[in-house]
């Protein structure tokens, strides 16, 4: 049962998804929203819509490199990716939302669904490491 809820596979694609979807999409198609949430509604102005979409666009870079490692990579270098993939997001989103916090953008709980999906990675990786599944 646990080797089915900590799948690397199946966490590293969610993962990915999220963060296409969540990080990326969103904010290109739509960056008022995501200056809204961060600044309030009556709170932004034209350059915090320039500057939403364009970190989103930035993000499309990991979501990209994270296709392609899911596609090329398995076995044991699969894990160690999804590990330091996992890890890394997982550092870059508590230092977002203690800037972000100290900068009154948005609030805390808008980090923790990606920094969950980022340590249920990590976990799952690190697991799978540990075994004979990353053979």
């Amino acid at each position: 049962m646990i080797d089915k809820l900590l799948n690397t596979k199946i966490w590293y694609w969610i993962f990915a998804a999220g963060h296409t979807i969540m990080g990326v999409l969103l904010g290109v198609l739509n960056p008022t929203l995501f200056a809204e949430d961060g600044w309030g509604a009556g709170n932004v102005l034209g350059h915090d819509v320039f500057y939403e979409r364009a970190l989103s666009l930035f993000g499309l870079s990991l979501s990209l490199m994270m296709i392609g490692n899911g596609l090329v990579f398995s076995g044991r270098a699969f894990h160690k990716i999804a590990a330091i993939t996992g890890t890394t997001m997982a550092v870059v989103f508590v230092i977002c939302a203690i800037y972000s916090s100290s900068q009154d953008y948005g609030t805390l709980a808008m980090w923790i669904p990606p920094f969950v999906l980022a340590g249920m990675l990590l976990v799952s990786a690190g697991r799978a490491l540990r075994t004979a599944e990353a053979e």
